[in-house]
C-alpha cells in the first residue's frame, strides 16, 4: 500500500513545513513523555502527583486529536 501527500506550494506551505516535520514532531513529545516520567521518579512525594497530572494532560491532549505515543 502507498500514501501519496500532494501540496499546492506555496499556497500549502505551512499543511507541508507540519507534514515534513511531523516525525520531529513525535519525537519532541516522546522525550518530552519520557521526561516527565523519569522526574516522578526523582522528585519529592508531594511534587510526584502533580508531574503525573501533566503527563496524563499530555495523554489527553494527544487522544482527544486521535494520537498516542
Amino acid at each position: 500500500m502507498r500514501a501519496t501527500l500532494k501540496f499546492q506550494l506555496p499556497d500549502d506551505a505551512e499543511g507541508f513545513k507540519l507534514a515534513c516535520n511531523a516525525a520531529a514532531m513525535h519525537s519532541v513529545l516522546w522525550d518530552m513523555d519520557e521526561y516527565l516520567r523519569g522526574e516522578a521518579k526523582h522528585v519529592e512525594p508531594e511534587q510526584r502527583d502533580d508531574v503525573y497530572k501533566i503527563r496524563e494532560h499530555l495523554h489527553a491532549l494527544l487522544s482527544d486529536e486521535g494520537l498516542e505515543l
